[in-house]
């Protein structure tokens, strides 16, 4: 099976002080990918028009972390101190994801990953919990090694995420951001004590969203590594029955869960 694995956009400089752009993803998502027997492709961040052309070449996508999502694909403002993003990697990512849905290709999101799940089918995202959740116990944005559990989470029995982690597991948390409404189609499947949603999917498993970095756990939280092992058995499945599946949307005239972002 192949993945295509969301790269992020990293400015740095030269060794002779040019800034360049450059684009890359956290080795270990690849480790993990590779080490559970996928073949793992890095998706640069270029026109959308060859992004039908990326999914016909991969199984399945996996959407990475990064920087925040602009407000304004749900229709707010940003707060003070919000980093409004990398627009064109937002729009590529929401058009990744309408276009994945139509074509059964399976998607997991990563932190801003699970974000960008939720936004591109019509949810919305606190901006900062610390300011819109002040009586908030928990301190989502830890400074903490990321490879260091910090808060417990939660699982929704029966969900797609309980097959894999079970009723509670023990998460790393490095984000200020969190889903405030749902998207279309998703049901949330892990909250941590304080009720901030942790997890998202879609109940036919084709979409699933995790607001932890499970890849920075999984060496040496093995549970961790289940959660990956699971979605590749639902592209390996998936894969298996498009056709199928395809045929069935085509016959029932439904529209996948797409829901237009203003550019």
């Amino acid at each position: 099976m192949k993945i295509g694995i969301t790269s992020d956009i990293i400015n740095t400089h030269t060794a002779n002080h040019w800034q360049t752009a450059a684009e890359g993803i956290h080795k270990k998502v690849a480790d993990v990918v590779a080490k559970n027997g996928a073949l793992p492709f890095i998706l640069p961040i270029v026109n959308a028009k060859l992004i039908n052309a990326y999914l016909h070449l991969v199984d399945g996508i996996i959407i990475t972390g990064g920087c925040d999502i602009n407000p304004s694909f749900y229709n707010e403002q940003p707060l003070n101190g919000i980093c409004t993003g990398e627009r064109n990697r937002d729009l590529f990512e929401f058009e990744l994801v309408h276009q994945a849905i139509q074509m059964h290709k399976p998607i997991l999101g990563l932190c801003r990953g699970l974000q960008v799940i939720n936004v591109a089918l019509g949810g919305s995202l606190y901006q900062n919990l610390m300011v819109q959740l002040p009586d908030d116990k928990i301190q989502h944005e830890q400074k903490a090694a990321g490879n260091k559990p910090t808060h417990s989470i939660l699982v929704k029995s029966g969900t797609h995420l309980h097959h894999a982690l079970g009723d509670k597991a023990f998460v790393n948390s490095r984000h200020h951001e969190a889903v405030k409404k749902l998207g279309k189609g998703l049901v949330a499947s892990a909250y941590a004590p304080d009720h901030v949603i942790e997890a998202i999917e879609s109940p036919d498993g084709l979409l699933q969203g995790i607001q932890w970095h499970p890849e920075d756990l999984y060496y040496n939280y093995p549970k961790q590594e289940k959660l990956f092992q699971d979605y590749l058995t639902r592209v390996a499945h998936i894969k298996a029955h498009r056709v199928e599946l395809v045929q069935k949307q085509l016959n029932s005239h439904t529209e996948p869960n797409n829901v237009s972002i203003s550019k």
